[in-house]
């Protein structure tokens, strides 16, 4: 038997799977910060372990044996970051974030020159109707194949457009349009 709930039913307006797989992200930095730091914990632990069995009278190949897999990845380390570091020069999401505000969820691109996106597919559902936004094709940023939106576009088009006065405007599109005021809001916009 299942209870009538007071709480009005959430919508989604997130990412779907198709679109987050059209979406190249970045490494974080504070995620390659942390290799590097690894990577000078295995120089400083990994040898003294080694050359410590070695002053010790231990057989040398064994612990070179079992200590090889870490000593790869300690040479690929420097490689790697460099690949890393190249190939998000192509990239300018660094990350995503979820925000839920009354009952709706969106989820807001960040970019590496502080810019906030939400995909145009997103806004379509939000607000029922395909609108006019000033909607920036796919390929405008780096490493994000999908149509978007940049919030403080966003924030101005809601605000110019007078929904609460508006015969023509739904509930739906006044509570996006308030739902857009205060993301941008909520980033600083």
């Amino acid at each position: 038997m299942t209870t009538p709930s007071s709480e009005a039913p959430r919508q989604s307006f997130l990412l779907s799977e198709d679109e987050r797989s059209k979406i190249a992200f970045r490494m974080s930095a504070a995620r390659h910060r942390r290799g590097w730091m690894i990577w000078l914990l295995w120089a400083m632990i990994g040898s003294s372990l080694v050359f410590e069995d070695a002053k010790a009278g231990a057989w040398m190949a064994l612990s070179i044996l079992l200590t090889a897999p870490f000593w790869a990845l300690f040479v690929a380390w420097p490689f790697l970051s460099l690949w890393l570091l190249v190939r998000d020069r192509h990239r300018s999401v660094i990350a995503e974030e979820r925000i839920d505000i009354e009952d709706m969820a969106f989820t807001v691109l960040i970019t590496s020159d502080n810019q906030a996106l939400i995909a145009a597919s997103a806004l379509e559902a939000a607000l029922g109707v395909k609108p006019r936004l000033p909607a920036a094709p796919a390929g405008t940023y780096k490493g994000v194949a999908i149509e978007t939106c940049a919030l403080g576009a966003l924030k101005k088009w809601a605000q110019r457009r007078d929904v609460e006065n508006d015969a023509a405007a739904d509930a739906q599109e006044r509570k996006a349009c308030r739902c857009f005021i205060e993301l941008a809001r909520r980033f600083g916009l």
